[in-house]
């Protein structure tokens, strides 16, 4: 879903600073994994609105986000803004696996390509976050502001 968001937030004090808010919008969206990471094929289990979603091959717990027109065409020319938030669904009641992901980070943000990676993964020890699956049927839900912007 995208929402414009042009005049919501507070000049002062607030962490975008006084960026220029015109056509700045929040995109947001959600999707279900299956097992081993696998995204939902099922319709409705991924709702991405103006955005695509896959799992990235061969890296554990990994998935790209690109911004998208209405033809699925991949959009560029956006500045994402560092506002992203990814809270994970567990099942209802079953206990959440110790050895799977949890904490995420963004890697690889293009911010004129109007892409990122979601990368969760699990605490090991003290010291490691080792990139690593949700729990098989957790769900996620993402979202993220961008600009229309030219300059970087």
């Amino acid at each position: 879903m995208a929402v414009p968001v042009a005049g919501m937030f507070p000049h002062v004090g607030h962490p975008l600073g006084n960026t220029n808010r015109v056509n700045m919008w929040l995109f947001s969206g959600t999707a279900l994994t299956t097992t081993s990471g696998t995204l939902s094929a099922v319709a409705g289990d991924v709702d991405t609105p103006y955005m695509s979603i896959t799992k990235v091959a061969g890296e554990a717990g990994r998935y790209r986000v690109q911004m998208i027109d209405r033809n699925n065409q991949a959009v560029g020319g956006f500045k994402l803004f560092e506002a992203f938030t990814v809270a994970v669904i567990g099942a209802a009641d079953a206990a959440y696996t110790a050895g799977k992901a949890l904490p995420w980070f963004i890697r690889n943000k293009d911010p004129q390509g109007g892409v990122f990676d979601i990368q969760f993964c699990q605490v090991n020890g003290v010291t490691d976050y080792l990139d690593d699956e949700l729990e098989d049927g957790a769900s996620f839900t993402f979202s993220f502001l961008a600009k229309k912007s030219s300059a970087p």
